[in-house]
């Protein structure tokens, strides 16, 4: 079951090619506010959602060593359209979402080459042992063979036996009737026979001679009958044996049949999800598009019913825990999407499911709580959906640092597509470490969480700088 799961995923791949990005799209681009006065203003809205929140582990902790920020690259003011997400399906295209793409096709092709070197050793071990059994059962039947012959050779001595004794009764019956002929005619004769007692000898020798012969042949026909039931044992215990040894060599072929087909479907994982990886590095090879200089023209598009400016993070909390409804200023984008039920951890591959939501984060500071909130437009979806959480974010210096994730469920984080902290997996509130090194600059940060069975959530991103203590993970 789980090949069959793994190839359609690999085969869901296939059928739906790299798209463009569903995130929102650029309209008219506004000046920029200066970098500088966008690190103060998100410094003090961070402290004023801290204090809103009243949580003990808060954006509002006092920063020491590299700062940790909103990416160089965005630009307030800027106009969007916010494209519509329900049905929409989901298809990464920045970097970092191809990367994620690459990475479930890699970790699925991975599973398959495991599970075709298994399937390859399972069916050498199912042939060599398919020839024991073919073995097995032609001796078995061989067996049989002989063990029919002794006990039709059984038969036959059982019935000369009987014959023998049948012979001996029949004679001790004479003998006896002769010697009581005897007896009679001497109780009825007035002459003297001086040879009487010479004949009365002679006939009880003969009686006595016939019973031990009618003994004999009785015990012989005894030991026949015993003979004959042991082959007849024998026999049986033969043709079951053959019984058996039939159905492990059927059951052993098809086990064979299985290895085989489960190589054979390996193998096609393999190849699709090879061709599929070379696509997604084909896609990561290309330039990125050049913006149009600003004398150019904008590009066309449809213009929004409501545009969307965006704006620097609010200092009041979002309304849903997992962030605002419209795009922040430097925050991270988070598509929301529904998952099988029962699912045991977070998908390998998006582009089958469909967007239901958006929601946009600076930080992640969700402590273990009950959720029955739901998302904007589904306010019943309280349990088995999946979060990706994408966009950028800058150090002020390079080192290592070292992110702390508090999850429950599943976590996975990828900076610059590396993974730095895998907490996967239906648990309840457990905490996973990373480190990572980073240059001085802007870096590509991709988050994927999911959520269990109702009700409880918890989704906490920390992270500690060069020279600098553990915080919440905020670009405010």
């Amino acid at each position: 079951m789980l090949l069959r799961s793994v190839r359609r995923t690999a085969s869901t791949l296939r059928r739906h090619p790299q798209a463009p990005v569903l995130a929102a799209a650029l309209v008219v681009a506004v000046a920029a506010s200066s970098q500088a006065a966008g690190t103060a203003s998100s410094t003090a809205s961070g402290t004023a959602s801290a204090t809103a929140k009243a949580s003990a582990s808060t954006s509002a902790t006092a920063k020491a060593g590299a700062r940790v920020g909103r990416a160089s690259t965005w630009k307030s003011g800027t106009t969007i359209q916010v494209k519509k997400s329900s049905e929409a399906r989901f298809r990464g295209s920045t970097r970092a979402e191809l990367s994620l793409r690459k990475q479930g096709l890699v970790e699925t092709q991975a599973k398959a080459k495991a599970h075709l070197e298994a399937s390859k050793k399972a069916k050498a071990a199912a042939q060599a042992q398919l020839k024991v059994k073919t073995k097995a059962r032609a001796a078995a039947e061989t067996k049989l063979t002989t063990k029919k012959r002794a006990l039709d050779q059984a038969h036959v001595e059982l019935k000369a036996k009987a014959k023998v004794r049948a012979k001996a009764e029949a004679e001790l019956k004479i003998a006896r009737s002769d010697q009581a002929k005897l007896e009679a005619s001497a109780k009825g004769s007035i002459s003297i026979d001086f040879s009487f007692g010479a004949k009365q000898k002679k006939a009880a020798t003969r009686v006595t001679s016939a019973s031990t012969k009618v003994d004999k042949a009785k015990q012989d026909e005894a030991k026949a009958k015993k003979k004959a039931a042991t082959a007849q044992t024998e026999r049986d215990k033969a043709a079951e044996e053959v019984t058996q040894t039939k159905k492990d060599e059927k059951d052993t072929q098809t086990t064979v049949e299985q290895e085989q087909n489960n190589c054979d479907e390996a193998q096609e994982v393999v190849e699709e999800t090879t061709g599929d990886i070379e696509e997604v590095d084909e896609q990561l090879e290309e330039p990125a598009p050049v913006e149009p200089a600003p004398s150019e023209p904008a590009p066309t598009e449809p213009a929004p019913s409501e545009p969307v400016v965006i704006a620097d993070p609010p200092a009041t909390p979002p309304g849903n825990v997992f962030g605002y409804e419209k795009p922040v200023w430097g925050c991270f984008e988070g598509n929301v999407m529904f998952i099988e039920p029962n699912s045991p951890k977070l998908p390998t591959d998006y582009s089958p499911y469909d967007v239901k939501s958006r929601l946009y984060a600076c930080e992640w500071d969700i402590p273990t709580r009950s959720f029955q909130d739901g998302f904007p437009g589904i306010p019943d979806q309280f349990e088995w959906f999946a979060i990706v959480y994408t966009g950028m974010f800058n150090v002020s210096e390079g080192g290592t640092y070292k992110f702390r994730i508090n999850s429950d469920d599943g976590t996975k984080l990828r900076i610059d597509g590396k993974p730095v902290v895998l907490n996967d997996g239906q648990h309840a509130p457990a905490s996973v470490s990373g480190n990572i090194e980073l240059s001085a600059g802007d870096h590509e940060l991709v988050l994927e969480y999911f959520q269990g069975p109702r009700y409880h959530i918890a989704l906490q991103v920390w992270v500690t700088p060069p020279g600098g203590s553990e915080r919440i993970f905020s670009v405010r």
